[in-house]
């Protein structure tokens, strides 16, 4: 499976790490900058089969992450995304996810072999509208996850300890 990872600088070897230990994974290319010509290099220059999306990353495109991924579900459906959430702005940008139909909405830190279960299960919903309703919002307090919420019927939220 070709992944492309979007990442800051500052996540860029932690999560190369675990993409590249991963079976059937074989990370395309890491891009620390979203530029103009990002859309059309998806398919022309890397290929992904799965798009590793970690929030933070620099949008020097002039848009935000909200928007840069709604334009990529629109023009490549068929790419699959996994996006990285930080816990702080889970609401704002969980809202955009699913109603795009991406699912796979992941806490930052997360083992190899975490890793290798979620390439392994894709996420679908029957329902979004069902989806929007039975997900639960990540709750942080002195830096650990105090909820977590696994909801087999249409989505997952993986939170692991900070």
């Amino acid at each position: 499976m070709n992944i492309l990872l979007v990442t800051s600088k500052e996540d860029k070897s932690d999560f190369e790490a675990v993409i590249n230990s991963a079976r059937n994974a074989n990370l395309v290319s890491t891009l620390c900058v979203i530029k103009n010509t990002f859309l059309d290099e998806i398919e022309e220059r890397y290929h992904p089969h799965t798009i590793v999306w970690v929030n933070g990353v620099n949008m020097s495109n002039g848009e935000t992450e909200a928007e840069t991924l709604t334009k990529i579900r629109t023009v490549y459906p068929y790419i699959r995304i996994i996006y990285f959430t930080g816990g702080e702005d889970y609401d704002d940008i969980a809202n955009v996810l699913i109603g795009l139909k991406i699912y796979d909405i992941v806490n930052r830190n997360i083992t190899s072999i975490e890793f290798n279960e979620l390439l392994e299960k894709p996420l679908k919903s029957k329902n979004e509208v069902e989806a929007f309703n039975l997900r639960k919002f990540v709750v942080y307090k002195e830096r650990k996850c105090i909820i977590n919420l696994i909801c087999g019927s249409c989505c997952r939220l993986l939170c692991f300890a900070l």
